[in-house]
């Protein structure tokens, strides 16, 4: 059931970040919500438990975009091996105080990594498929990136929330099974 769960969780999500919010929030102010999912299932539990969920993530949300296939799935790979590197040495889960700005601070970073890495390998791409307009590096630190951080860490947050309740299935009981018996 958990497993259930996670999938429909990723679905919506993924449905949020490529449908809804392009009409609430302009396309330099959109949070990338599935990253944001990726650093989640990171902290919570490890890079190991959650690698094949950060995989189908990747792949759903390159089969709804315009991305090349496995581009998104790739760098999601390399972000959380990395958060969880980092989280080896600084263990942010142990401290309460610091726990949630540790978190937003990882969730900056990431996005701004991600969003490096990702012009970086559509660059890449492009050179090897002989194809001389590259895509200039478009992170400028700038109010509409600031939004975009900001948006991508409240989301986060509430994603954090909502992976620890599906974990725990401390969910509502409208989101469980009913069983009769």
């Amino acid at each position: 059931m958990r497993n259930f769960n996670l999938f429909i969780f990723c679905l919506v999500l993924i449905f949020i970040q490529l449908s809804v919010l392009g009409s609430f929030v302009s396309p330099a102010r959109m949070p990338n919500l599935v990253l944001a999912l990726v650093v989640c299932f990171v902290v919570y539990q490890g890079f190991e438990k959650y690698l094949g969920w950060i995989i189908f993530s990747g792949f759903l949300l390159d089969i709804g975009a315009s991305w090349p296939l496995g581009s998104d799935a790739l760098l999601f790979v390399f972000v959380a091996f990395g958060i969880d590197k980092l989280n080896v040495f600084s263990d942010i889960k142990s401290r309460r105080l610091l726990f949630y700005p540790s978190l937003a601070l990882i969730f900056a970073v990431s996005l701004f990594l991600f969003d490096w890495a990702s012009v970086g390998l559509l660059n890449i791409e492009r050179y090897f498929l002989k194809n001389n307009q590259l895509i200039p590096f478009p992170v400028e630190i700038n109010f509409d990136y600031f939004l975009k951080s900001a948006y991508t860490i409240l989301g986060g947050f509430v994603i954090y929330f909502i992976i620890r309740k599906l974990e725990a299935n401390d969910f509502p009981k409208i989101f469980q099974q009913k069983t009769s018996g």
